[in-house]
């Protein structure tokens, strides 16, 4: 599968470096169930390459049962930010499917300005999203 085969050694990668060689770093990982058979597993990192710039990724695995077979999707999503004091920009992206009913990639960006007294950001979005809807032919 091509995530299994892209982000997942990139995310290994991150949550291996040492600490002293970055800024600082955060690290998550979660998982949840339900009693509908629901299971969510998900891990995300946030490593500061430099003093003013950050990386961040997140992948999480989604399972839900149901009547019409359920869910079974993959989240993954990448972004770098860097600040130039009351100036930055970020930049990223994110896929988001399940490989029987749909695929979406994102890819985002963001110029910003920060202050003491609040923020304002001009952001950009665009998404392609497919839906692979398969009919239910009547063999009759």
């Amino acid at each position: 599968m091509f995530l299994s085969r892209t982000y997942l050694p990139l995310l290994a990668a991150i949550f291996a470096l040492p600490a002293s060689a970055v800024e600082g770093y955060i690290l998550g990982v979660s998982a949840e169930a339900d009693t509908a058979d629901g299971r969510a597993f998900s891990g995300f990192t946030d490593v500061g390459l430099a003093e003013n710039t950050w990386f961040s990724a997140g992948l999480s695995k989604t399972n839900t049962g149901g009547t019409l077979g359920g869910l079974d999707t993959i989240y993954a999503d990448v972004s770098l930010e860097h600040s130039f004091g009351v100036a930055g920009f970020r930049i990223g992206g994110a896929y988001w499917g399940d490989d029987d009913l749909l695929d979406s990639a994102d890819v985002r960006g963001s110029l910003f300005f920060r202050g003491e007294q609040g923020s304002v950001s001009f952001d950009y979005e665009r998404r392609n999203f497919e839906f692979k809807f398969n009919p239910i032919v009547d063999p009759t």
